[in-house]
């Protein structure tokens, strides 16, 4: 009998490396765990053979295809896109994470997965404060407090209208 295959798409911006890092071993240690019975297909962009010849989500494969989609959040939204991704409306995403949480869920509301996953480092950001790049930082905080505002928090309550999971530390 075929081992049944779970593929975990990882997205989040770059701010958050070490964590990446951390979710790539658990994603081993649980193929080692439970790896005679399923068999887990992590996808990390920088473990893609990705070419010169296209932008990172050309060539990527779509969250909305994985069985499970984590986000890793910090301090950044991320990276913008090429002005052709584009939603389905014509606006724009402020970046490549939220493309990918935004397929994730499309996904999930189309065929009930990918199962999504969120996880916001609460810690504050550690910017080197004469680096030439505060306001850019600044502004990539504010993005990320917009998307998290948009998606997570009820505008006129102010409650949770969906789950994530905060953390202070990598450990």
């Amino acid at each position: 009998m075929a081992l049944r295959t779970l593929r975990i798409f990882v997205s989040s911006p770059g701010d958050v490396a070490e964590e990446r890092l951390i979710a790539r071993r658990v994603i081993g240690r649980l193929e080692a765990q439970y790896g005679d019975a399923l068999h887990l297909e992590p996808l990390f962009w920088e473990h893609e053979p990705l070419l010169a010849t296209a932008s990172f989500q050309e060539q990527m494969p779509r969250t909305s295809e994985a069985d499970v989609a984590i986000v890793i959040l910090w301090s950044r939204i991320g990276t913008a896109l090429p002005a052709h991704i584009r939603r389905p409306d014509g606006s724009a995403y402020s970046s490549g994470t939220e493309f990918e949480f935004e397929d994730a869920v499309e996904g999930f509301r189309r065929r009930g997965k990918p199962e999504l996953l969120v996880y916001r480092k609460t810690a504050p950001p550690m910017w080197p404060a004469d680096d030439g790049l505060a306001a850019q930082r600044v502004a990539q905080k504010a993005a990320l407090d917009r998307f998290i505002h948009k998606w997570f928090i009820d505008r006129e309550s102010g409650v949770f209208t969906a789950a994530f999971h905060g953390f202070e530390s990598p450990a």
